[in-house]
């Protein structure tokens, strides 16, 4: 990957830090075999100020079920088990109600079964601890499911902690263990769950327009029971590691990841979106992206990555407030574009906003990330016979055939709006502006 490339996208987030104002959050990629960025920006607590580094690690929640899925394959490529069994021949408990529920409808979220739990999910608001095995058995033995299984996607957690506890029956070993020792043996900085020894863990954060301001959440949050739903934890480029090794044969024969990633189910009111036994999918101009995305207490994630193009993409927020999907979807679409004589301008300010420029395959493109986060090549100009740069694309309410002209390194005139880099702007907006007060 071209470091031009990698110094923009650094730029791009570094703004997108300061736009959001929210805490932190860490950004990995992995290419081809090896991780070719991985840095983190802001605070892993707001009240401490401690700063984020990429050694912190984060709960990544319902990246979970891509673990367990993986484990769930591994034990059916041994002959232990088949996807299409009930789940009763491995949980007696749900012999009563839940007879007709197979491990691929809890794979694909097709069991009709409990998104968390029956009367009281309140582990979710942080009123209460997650369950234990014998709270999520007692559900099985006195309650009913939902919907008939396979009659429509119905996420659940619950259906997956189910998994979990046929992990443990089916291999003999506890959940953990069964994970350490067949899936991340090779990854010692994932852990399938809250790990007090694994130091250093970020703080997540409330959700600001909830409460007016951040407030830090402790890290030392064990899922419990429901680990194989969403209690791992781990770093954004641990993470990048694990899923380039799965997509290459490393964890499972390629075939089996086939089938676990497979689009099968379109997911309701999410038409870009297809789920298949643990993971899901979609496209991103054209390129169909495969992964998972988590929300724990006061964190947020999610990972993507493109077996065409050996590429895995993972971030990872400590807060509520950012967009983990739109970041991750605006950095494939840096990363995956077919850039000739890419060159960063650099990022230039006005008082409207801040404006990234570059040039490519004969094009100046500006991208503004105070406007959107998943939008990034939808302005650019053109140079027409004279050799001037002139607005080919851009919105409806935007300077359609003006010209942009770069007068320096540190100075650019937008459609007759002269746009400086930081400390020019600053200095220009000092002595020139009418009517800010400095």
């Amino acid at each position: 990957m071209e470091k031009t490339t990698l110094k923009f996208l650094d730029d791009i987030l570094n703004m997108f830090l300061d736009i959001k104002g929210v805490p932190g959050f860490s950004v990995a990629i992995w290419e081809k075999g090896k991780v070719v960025f991985d840095k983190s920006y802001g605070l892993a607590n707001i009240k401490t100020k401690e700063k984020l580094s990429p050694k912190h690690k984060f709960h990544i929640a319902s990246h979970s079920k891509t673990f367990t899925a993986a484990a769930i394959m591994k034990l059916a490529l041994s002959g232990q088990l088949s996807l299409d069994d009930k789940i009763s021949k491995y949980i007696p408990e749900a012999k009563k109600s839940y007879n007709k529920i197979t491990i691929r409808h809890l794979l694909g979220h097709l069991g009709g079964v409990y998104r968390d739990g029956y009367d009281d999910s309140n582990y979710w608001e942080t009123f209460r601890k997650f369950p234990e095995k014998s709270e999520i058995l007692d559900i099985l033995e006195t309650t009913t499911p939902v919907i008939k299984p396979n009659y429509r996607f119905k996420y659940s957690n619950f259906g997956f902690s189910l998994l979990g506890m046929i992990i443990e029956n089916v291999s003999g070993k506890g959940f953990e263990d069964y994970i350490r020792s067949n899936i991340i043996e090779n990854h010692p900085d994932i852990s399938p769950s809250y790990n007090s020894n694994a130091k250093p863990y970020t703080y997540g954060h409330t959700n600001k327009n909830t409460y007016g301001k951040f407030y830090p959440v402790r890290p030392d949050i064990d899922a419990r029971d429901f680990n194989a739903a969403g209690g791992f934890c781990t770093t954004a480029s641990a993470l990048c590691k694990f899923y380039g090794d799965l997509m290459t044969g490393k964890i499972l024969p390629k075939k089996a990841v086939a089938e676990l990633t497979k689009a099968t189910t379109e997911v309701p009111q999410d038409p870009n979106v297809k789920y298949g036994l643990g993971y899901r999918s979609y496209f991103i101009d054209k390129l169909r992206w495969i992964g998972h995305g988590g929300a724990m207490q006061g964190q947020l994630s999610r990972t993507i990555f493109n077996p065409e193009k050996q590429l895995v993409i993972s971030v990872m927020c400590n807060n509520h407030n950012s967009d983990e999907g739109g970041l991750s979807a605006m950095i494939a679409k840096l990363i995956t574009s077919n850039h000739k004589n890419f060159k960063y301008l650099g990022l230039f300010y006005g008082l409207w906003r801040r404006t990234c420029f570059f040039t490519a395959n004969n094009r100046l493109y500006r991208f503004c990330p105070d406007e959107a986060t998943d939008i990034l090549y939808n302005n650019y100009a053109e140079k027409n016979t004279k050799g001037e740069w002139i607005t080919k694309e851009c919105a409806g309410g935007d300077s359609y055939g003006e010209k942009i002209e770069i007068i320096s390194k540190d100075h650019i005139n937008l459609y007759g709006r002269n746009i400086y880099t930081k400390q020019k702007f600053t200095d220009n907006m000092k002595m020139k502006s009418l009517y800010v007060e400095f």
